[in-house]
């Protein structure tokens, strides 16, 4: 069975972040090993341990239709041509190319006396490069099968793990079981260099379309880029915690994406000329809080007692504010004109800093008894709200001053509605309050969650809101109503943060389970409670608990 996902509408519902599912397309009778996209986007080639080779013609309304043609053995893997007239089909020793359009057979491709483990299309689709189990890689005509290169025998002892051209079609890069790189010379099939540096196999190779370096996922926990013109490695390997199975860069170059065993996938950036590889923020400890701030241009992270800030534009790292006493930051939050931090910590005190100075405006508020779970700033920044397992305390943010006596209640969220006339609190009971917020008088109470309300997030136009919840949920409310607005939406684990993007049309949430889920709202929340949202300001978005890799 293959499931098919509608991302043009960007809405991933499922409970492990998915899109959501536009088809699925029955008839493997084995599993599925290799699935690959026409260049067109509309029809879905896939390889099943069934034998089989299967295109299937994506509809608009979602229906499928296909041919199936039968091999004999396992498939290992399919491909398709760039220029979207060829399907291929690699099973034990011989790789099958039909016509995209007709499904016709137009040629086998035989030579290998072994497993064919990897073969891709050049950039032209004229020619096909494959290796196998037997040691050898061939470079064979896509259209009369005639072998281009030989055999390469003269490299006894290679076994090819991966293959990638380069954007010119000259060169070939085969990942090798021994951990090895060749680069080799397409026409003639001579081997150019090598490069060692990986230890174990090179399960994937991936060039981008500027052809100046190349990206390596190995089994012995690496990622590692090598220049295509020197062959040398640049820069220092990127580490997972367990085998790299993929690589693969994004059609602007400017990132690249990789996935192994340890149930990671990261994303890192490339500088817009092509050359070395950049991360994007890396530092080592846990991050309790993280804070974005309204006008794009800082990010801050909570470590520890300290909180690291960074130039959102190039990531680097501008300074560090150290105030609380000895423990963890819990939250933080900027204030509208993104001038001023405020950090809640657990040693039971709030600081609000000065973007400009990187120290603290006022004194320390203090008051109260517990850890401080959140702080928020008002709409206008002249208040801010900070709770702790018993109270919630409202001050003037520039003197640090109460503006009303605490308001008992066990918050442990915080948000202001837009008007910054109420509070909405999210509690350890589960429970969502409501809180005038010039009186700090009880207003409504919602019931929904079963476990601690984490975070809260309110759209620009107030009109509803999202909470995050230790019951591995995320729930939508209408504002006026205090209603849920449709079914929960489901993490595996604990969820500790959520936020609503500047249009009102996405929503993002964090937790437990190591994943980032994006869920559409326009599938959810009706169209009247989504107008008027102004996509002028950048919200804020807060996460906990996260470990920066």
């Amino acid at each position: 069975m293959l499931r098919l996902y509608d991302t043009a509408r960007n809405a991933y519902r499922r409970a492990r972040g998915l899109p959501v599912l536009q088809s699925v397309l029955r008839g493997h009778t084995g599993a599925i090993v290799s699935v690959a996209f026409l260049p067109d986007g509309k029809q879905v080639i896939s390889g099943s341990h069934d034998g089989s080779v299967r295109a299937w013609r994506v509809l608009g309304n979602g229906d499928e239709g296909g041919a199936a043609t039968k091999e004999g053995g396992w498939v290992h893997a399919v491909a398709t041509s760039s220029d979207g007239r060829w399907i291929a089909g690699g099973t034990r020793m011989t790789i099958t190319i039909w016509n995209a359009t007709t499904y016709e057979k137009v040629v086998e491709l035989k030579g290998h006396t072994d497993a064919v483990t990897w073969f891709a299309f050049s950039p032209d689709s004229a020619r096909v490069a494959s290796g196998s189990r037997d040691g050898t890689g061939i470079v064979w005509s896509a259209t009369t099968g005639e072998q281009l290169v030989g055999s390469l025998k003269g490299h006894a002892g290679w076994v090819w793990s991966s293959v990638a051209w380069t954007p010119d079609g000259q060169r070939l890069m085969a990942g090798c079981w021994g951990g090895s790189i060749k680069f080799l010379d397409a026409s003639t099939g001579s081997l150019l260099s090598e490069s060692n540096g990986h230890t174990d196999v090179v399960r994937s190779i991936v060039v981008p379309l500027n052809g100046k370096f190349t990206a390596s996922a190995s089994w012995d926990c690496t990622v590692r880029f090598w220049d295509t013109t020197t062959c040398q490695q640049i820069g220092p390997s990127l580490q997972h915690e367990n085998y790299v199975e993929s690589v693969a860069i994004s059609p602007d170059g400017r990132h690249f994406v990789v996935s192994g065993t340890d149930s990671d996938i990261r994303v890192w950036r490339v500088p817009v000329d092509g050359g070395t590889v950049e991360t994007v923020m890396r530092e080592e400890g846990y991050v309790h809080a993280v804070a974005v701030s309204s006008d794009g241009r800082w990010i801050a992270g909570g470590m520890g007692n300290i909180i690291k800030i960074w130039n959102a534009t190039t990531h680097k790292k501008v300074g560090e504010l150290g105030g609380h006493c000895g423990a963890a930051i819990a939250w933080l939050a900027f204030s509208p004109d993104s001038a001023r931090l405020a950090s809640g910590s657990q040693d039971r005190t709030a600081i609000i800093w000065s973007m400009t100075t990187r120290k603290p405006l006022v004194a320390p508020l203090q008051g109260h008894t517990g850890w401080v779970w959140c702080v928020a700033f008002s709409p206008n920044g002249s208040q801010i709200a900070s709770s702790d397992r018993e109270a919630i305390r409202i001050w003037h943010s520039h003197s640090g001053a109460l503006a009303l006596p605490q308001i008992q209640v066990n918050a442990v969220s915080v948000a202001w509605t837009p008007d910054g006339q109420r509070l909405i609190a999210g509690c350890w009971d589960g429970s969502i309050k409501f809180w005038d917020a010039l009186t700090g008088s009880l207003l409504a109470e919602s019931n929904g969650h079963t476990r601690v309300v984490r975070s809260i997030a309110v759209p620009l136009n107030g009109k509803f809101f999202a909470s995050a919840s230790w019951d591995s949920t995320v729930r939508l409310w209408d504002m006026v109503t205090r209603q849920q607005i449709g079914p929960a939406l489901q993490h595996n684990a604990l969820v500790e943060s959520v936020a609503i993007s500047p249009d009102g049309s996405h929503l993002t949430s964090g937790g437990h389970d190591k994943e980032v889920h994006i869920w559409s709202l326009q599938q959810i929340v009706p169209e009247s409670l989504l107008e008027n949202i102004s996509t002028t300001n950048i919200v804020r978005v807060y996460l906990s608990t996260t470990k920066l890799c």
